[in-house]
This record gives C-alpha cells, structure tokens and sequence, in this order.
C-alpha cells in the first residue's frame, strides 16, 4: 500500500512540476536573444498537427543543452501550455510532445463522468495532463477509442461531487476497473471537507481506496 502511495504522490509531483525539476525558466521577453533556436520544433509541431505553434518558455538552464523542451500554444488549445521535447544528437534533433493528451482531454474527462453518473450526483471531473510526452503513434488520426484503450493509457484526474456513501465511491472504483481503466483519481466532497482517493495500477490484482487527511 506505502509503495502505491508513494508512485501516486510522485506522479502528482511531476504534474505540479511540469516534470523539469528546478531547472531555470525563460520567458518570452527573452526568446530573442535566441531566436531560431527552436524553428526546427516549431516547424514539426506546425506539420504534424497543421496549425500555427508560438513559443512561450523553455525550462533549459542553458540553450547549449543537448537535450531541452519548451512550452507551445496554439489556437485551438487556447490557455493551454503544451510541452515539445527537443533531443539533440550531433546535428539531429528528433522532437516528441503531449499535444494529443490535451486534444483528446475532454473527451477523457466526458467519459469518465458518464459513468461516474450511475453513482453521483452534480460530479465534475478535470484530468491532469503529464509533462511527459505521448506515443509519436497517437496524432490527428488517432480515434478516441484507440486513445483511450490502449495498453499503456493511465486516467489522473480529479472529481467533485456531492456527498455520499463510501459504498458508492468503491462501486465506482470497481466498475472503472472491470472496464480496464487503470487510474489515480482524487474524490472531493466540498459540502463535507472530505477527500478519497481510488487508485488502480497496472501491477495490482485491486484498486485501493482511501480517505486523505
């Protein structure tokens, strides 16, 4: 139970940290001393998802780094920071990013309050999107079942609702797993100030339930 607790809190750890420690970050007011650093992964992101990328920062210490990532936006993700892996080798760069996990996040987020709705009532839920970048596989083609069901997909969100039973909260957790949805989600009863979390992981034969402090 510790060592499932442990991998869910530094999974939320690298969620809050965008999963680059306490490396430097460069805002836009600096990008031009540096500009064309990062045509190259501006270029890719704008052909393979067919629309206009703008640099926002980068959490590289120093440019001369030869691994990096930066932050993008875009128009039909608006608000939303979108990381791009940039590798360096010799003179090759190869880049990867998360841009699909926000494409296909409220439909993440719809599916899983569909089923939440058999056992609450006036439920929210919001998903939490990793740093850590996507299967180069997954793209603009991708359907939204092939997404969500493949083999290595996790669920970390959070929910809202209103009160109710602990009976409730394990049917739940039990119904996502007879799905074989493997998940990490936060339960938050604002009318009570209580909170749970239900958890199930690749490895494990359950889910875990418990309540947080």
């Amino acid at each position: 139970m510790v060592k499932k607790h442990i991998m869910a809190a530094m999974l939320a750890a690298i969620l809050t940290m965008g999963g680059y420690g306490c490396m430097e970050t460069k805002k836009n007011s600096g990008y031009s001393e540096y500009r064309g650093t990062f045509d190259g992964a501006l270029e890719y992101m704008e052909q393979r998802y067919g629309e206009k990328f703008t640099y926002v920062n980068t959490h590289s210490s120093f440019i001369s780094y030869p691994n990096t990532g930066i932050m993008v936006s875009c128009e039909s993700l608006p608000g939303k920071e979108i990381y791009v892996s940039i590798i360096r080798k010799d003179v090759e760069e190869r880049y990867y990013d998360n841009y699909m996990e926000y494409y296909f996040a409220g439909q993440v987020e719809d599916y899983i309050v569909g089923i939440a709705k058999n056992y609450f009532d006036d439920i929210s839920f919001k998903v939490k999107i990793s740093s850590i970048p996507i299967d180069p596989a997954i793209d603009l083609t991708t359907t939204f079942e092939e997404y969500f069901f493949r083999e290595r997909y996790f669920v970390f969100g959070s929910m809202e609702i209103n009160e109710t039973t602990e009976e409730n909260m394990r049917e739940f957790a039990a119904e996502l797993m007879r799905r074989n949805i493997h998940f990490s989600i936060g339960i938050n009863i604002p009318s009570i100030n209580e909170g749970y979390s239900v958890d199930y992981f690749r490895e494990d034969i359950n889910y875990d339930f418990y309540r947080r402090k």
